[in-house]
């Protein structure tokens, strides 16, 4: 869905067909087909927990801009610490290059976290 997002124009229809096998997606300057494979991928139900120790809410707008910033600071792609709290997110991108702190409000439910993600993961 990436790959067609990025040749899709503002207000373009997009058709999309599919016989179960195979599916086919076009529009007024491109036509994309590719085979459907059958089966759960992944099987999140194996993957994602039902239940969890840390439950954080955190304005989306806020995290972006944070992210953007440390990668800004350090110039490329890095790891990035998320050290959830009671009541913010520390936002920690560090390299070689320069260190970036930001903190964010958020509403926590559990315990203290912290987890470190590839800072473009998260961006996407």
């Amino acid at each position: 869905m990436s790959l067609i997002s990025k040749g899709v124009w503002p207000g373009e229809t997009i058709t999309m067909t599919t016989d179960g096998k195979r599916m086919k997606v076009q529009t007024d300057g491109m036509t994309l087909r590719c085979g459907l494979l059958a089966g759960n991928f992944p099987d999140t139900k194996r993957i994602v927990p039902e239940n969890f120790a840390t439950m954080c809410r955190i304005s989306a707008d806020a995290l972006r801009d944070a992210l953007k910033a440390g990668n800004v600071v350090n110039n490329k792609q890095s790891l990035v610490k998320l050290e959830i709290g009671a009541e913010s997110v520390t936002v920690r991108n560090n390299s070689e290059q320069a260190d970036y702190d930001a903190e964010i409000p958020c509403e926590t439910n559990g315990k203290d976290l912290v987890i470190a993600f590839n800072d473009r993961y998260l961006l996407n």
